[in-house]
């Protein structure tokens, strides 16, 4: 449903992919937000362009063809700079031979914001090196901590968070974003918006906590999660080399947007808890007299 006409319009972010968040088993909530990337998708680097060696313009297509000579031609990679095309050796600048990854800092693990993290890789002991390996690993095993560092990795300057992960019964290094990166301006747009809005009460918020956790299970199996557009995509695809017509699903229809979140909360504890006989009162004891 289209937001009203006449809503009060806040401070926030222009773009996004429009959503719905919804709960499972209980069809009365649903609430529309947008999202959006915390991180420019930008590197904000210089970018090198194939040019004809000749003319010096720019190439395009398949075999380089040159956009002043209209023919194919000798290329070279070149970057841009005030009118001018320069050729530069990047492997000469030795940033991609770096292969040291330095700690710099031991940092209370739950103190990094996820929001950084880029990529998550596995870490081993090179052969013959496994003692010293071990004992990096279990020292941030035992005090519960995260080694913080950089390296390049892919010709780029990183921060590298090492930390132990039980999950993986390893150690785990996450290559981070560049805080630059971060649209810190839009996120700011975010936070005004909630400022100027009337925020619920702390009672309010505790009673919407305890029903979210009351509806809603307490653990969950991320493995339980599978990518079910590459299995419908690879099912298509083997029927349309059948010659069958592969199997079509309607479009999920999102309920109304929640106007009261508790109400609709409160409906789904009903729900659940009609027909459910209730607890039997625990008899009452009296005191003994003295």
């Amino acid at each position: 449903m289209p937001p009203k006409k006449d809503a009060k319009q806040y401070p926030a972010p222009r773009g996004g992919s429009g959503m719905t968040l919804t709960l499972e088993g209980n069809a009365l909530v649903a609430v529309p937000f947008r999202m959006k990337a915390f991180t420019l998708s930008t590197t904000g680097r210089p970018v090198a362009h194939g040019y004809c060696t000749v003319h010096r313009s720019r190439v395009k297509g398949g075999p380089s063809i040159c956009d002043e000579g209209g023919e194919p031609c000798e290329t070279f990679s070149g970057y841009e700079l005030d009118g001018k095309v320069v050729e530069v050796d990047t492997k000469a600048l030795g940033m991609d031979s770096d292969k040291s990854l330095t700690l710099k800092a031991i940092v209370d693990w739950h103190e990094i914001d996820p929001l950084y993290f880029e990529k998550t890789y596995m870490m081993w002991a090179e052969p013959g090196q496994e003692g010293a390996f071990d004992q990096i690993a279990g020292a941030l095993r035992a005090n519960g901590k995260a080694a913080v560092g950089t390296c390049v990795m892919r010709d780029a300057t990183k921060a590298v968070v090492v930390r132990w992960s039980d999950q993986a019964g390893c150690l785990v290094a996450h290559a981070c974003t560049y805080d630059a990166r971060i649209q810190w301006s839009e996120i700011g747009e975010i936070e005004n918006g909630q400022v100027m809005r009337q925020q619920p009460t702390a009672a309010a918020n505790k009673q919407a906590a305890a029903m979210l956790e009351g509806q809603l299970a307490d653990t969950f199996e991320f493995d339980s999660v599978s990518d079910e557009y590459a299995a419908e995509l690879e099912a298509a695809i083997e029927a349309a080399a059948a010659g069958v017509e592969p199997p079509k699903h309607e479009a999920k229809e999102l309920p109304a947007p929640t106007g009261d979140l508790l109400a609709a909360l409160q409906a789904g504890v009903a729900e659940t808890t009609k027909g459910k006989p209730k607890p039997k009162a625990k008899p009452r004891t009296r005191a003994k007299a003295a």
